[in-house]
């Protein structure tokens, strides 16, 4: 190879070498930016399936003491149940400390590691874990919610949906007894896996077909199973649905069938449409904003987990 050639590779991995510590510099002072006048305690083990620890982060307003009575919710990150991790979660997370919120932002086992149920499990004992500790780091147990964006948003809802036992909750009782949440906030999650409108549920190569080690056609009953809107009942705790009009990978049928459900059973609940938002509430037309906004779509979250409304 030429000297010239030499230096050009050179050349171009010092470029690449310094992009990426301008990724990393500007990562660092986007979470420091995120994290300001908060505290963030991270790598909590809430349980060790196999051994391995599931961890669990922290953040609430800065100063707040034990047994400050703030309002707690457990955040769950989507990631179609294998990808995802509690720390692409920060700007959630951040956004409800800074509502007076004390947050528990948890791993839980992905598909290629684990297939269903052990996700659901890993979720009802994180919010075990996080009711034992509550008052520990200033939060009220008994105003512990729940809350999860896509996937994460589906956990939750059936984590607070379905009843306690098997398959559900930990072999054993080994994170004891299940004690649903005080509310329950899904934006744009799967609610209902044998909708043939939802198509990622039906795809064999598909996240769902993944995580539950089958398809809809081989094992429809496992596919009802694991579907939060089979789950419904009376005593279920209040619901606010998120969901954007344009979503073309979990539709907005999803949360609406959920909704009908809800209303019909007596459970409070509401389905907030976001017009102009596919998934991840990203514009459908980037010419025009999403309607409501990030921040009104935030103080939603925030209000319903606060106060949730009282059974009718």
């Amino acid at each position: 190879m030429s000297r010239r050639a030499l230096l050009l590779l050179a050349a171009a991995a010092a470029l690449a070498g310094l992009a990426v510590l301008t990724l990393l510099v500007l990562g660092a002072r986007r979470r420091a930016t995120l994290l300001e006048g908060l505290e963030y305690l991270e790598a909590l083990a809430y349980r060790e399936p196999g051994g391995r620890p599931l961890l669990l982060d922290v953040c609430r307003p800065e100063g707040v003491e034990a047994g400050a009575g703030l309002p707690g919710v457990l955040y769950l990150h989507g990631g179609g149940w294998r990808s995802g991790s509690r720390s692409r979660s920060l700007p959630e997370v951040t956004a409800l400390a800074r509502r007076g919120f004390v947050v528990f932002n948890a791993d839980y086992r992905l598909s290629g590691e684990a297939p269903f149920p052990a996700a659901i499990q890993d979720v009802r004992c994180a919010l075990a874990w996080a009711r034992r500790h509550a008052a520990a780091y200033g939060a009220d147990p008994a105003r512990l919610g729940l809350f999860g964006t896509s996937a994460g948003g589906h956990l939750a809802l059936l984590a607070a949906l379905a009843p306690a036992g098997a398959p559900f909750d930990a072999a054993g009782g080994a994170c004891g007894p299940f004690e649903p949440p005080a509310a329950v906030v899904s934006w744009y999650g799967p609610t209902d896996f044998l909708d043939e409108a939802y198509e990622d549920a039906g795809r064999r190569d598909g996240p769902v077909a993944a995580w539950l080690g089958a398809t809809r056609s081989e094992d429809p009953e496992l596919y009802r199973l694991a579907s939060p809107v089979a789950h419904v009942d009376a005593e279920d705790p209040p619901v606010l649905l998120i969901h954007g009009e344009a979503d073309a990978l979990v539709p907005l049928g999803q949360a609406r069938v959920l909704a009908e459900v809800l209303e019909r059973t007596g459970v409070p609940v509401e389905l907030l449409r976001v017009a102009n938002a596919g998934h991840g509430f990203q514009p459908a037309d980037p010419s025009r904003p999403i309607e409501p906004g990030w921040e009104a779509i935030l103080e939603r979250t925030a209000s319903w987990l606060r106060e949730p409304p009282a059974r009718r």
